[in-house]
């Protein structure tokens, strides 16, 4: 595969996200997520539109002969990111909230509880933490047979680019969220060296790990902690 045929195109507060190819990623990838759960509109107006707009998320999305193959979302205020975005533009997301329940009457109970999962995330600190909010790659894109032909590992790329931003940004701590079930991303993490830090996410929904890797002097002189692994 050549150079042309792929790339990662990065988004935040310097470069427009690319909204609708995030909501289609992350509704297909992670279909129970509290950020799914609230609606395609919640996702394309206001999560992956106005936050990253306001750099409170930033990000990459791979794309394969022109098609999004997979994203990465993350945010250097793990504490933070959500309320101030829902302090400073709660008109707007109470009506994309809104907007998903009314066209969606059978879900408003998801949709509660979403909103509900989104409003526990924990209380912010003097401390600035970062967190790898969406990690997902397509099944195509990450089956042995296309591996081996292209040589791309996709989802190793996309956590370098959002740890590479966090570690500009001097951020000490990172932490992912994975769903307990989710076996192969519990693998992809553990074999970066990321340490499973507790078996509770805040903020995560239930039954979700949470990882995390943390800055040292060893880790300074050393490549990210995703290309460090990368095969």
């Amino acid at each position: 595969m050549t150079a042309s045929d792929y790339c990662l195109l990065r988004f935040g507060a310097d470069v427009v996200a690319p909204a609708g190819d995030l909501a289609r990623l992350h509704a297909t990838l992670l279909p129970e997520s509290p950020v799914s759960l609230l609606g395609r509109r919640f996702m394309e107006d206001f999560y992956y539109r106005i936050l990253p707009r306001e750099g409170l998320v930033f990000g990459a999305v791979a794309y394969v002969d022109r098609q999004p193959a997979g994203f990465v979302a993350a945010t250097h205020d793990r504490a933070g990111f959500m309320r101030s975005g829902m302090r400073r533009f709660w008109p707007r997301v109470l009506w994309v909230v809104g907007a998903s329940a009314l066209t969606a009457p059978k879900s408003v109970a998801a949709v509660w509880q979403a909103w509900r999962v989104m409003r526990s995330r924990p209380a912010a600190s003097a401390e600035l933490d970062g967190e790898i909010l969406s990690l997902g790659v397509l099944p195509a894109y990450r089956e042995p047979g296309f591996v081996r032909r292209s040589g791309l590992r996709i989802a190793t790329d996309l956590l370098d680019a959002a740890v590479d931003r966090l570690r500009e940004l001097g951020i000490q701590k990172i932490t992912a969220a994975v769903r307990m079930d989710n076996a192969e991303a519990k693998l992809f993490y553990a074999g970066l060296g990321w340490a499973l830090q507790q078996t509770s996410a805040p903020g995560a929904g239930p039954a979700a790990l949470e990882f995390r890797w943390e800055r040292n002097a060893a880790a300074d002189q050393e490549q990210t902690p995703a290309s460090s692994a990368r095969r």
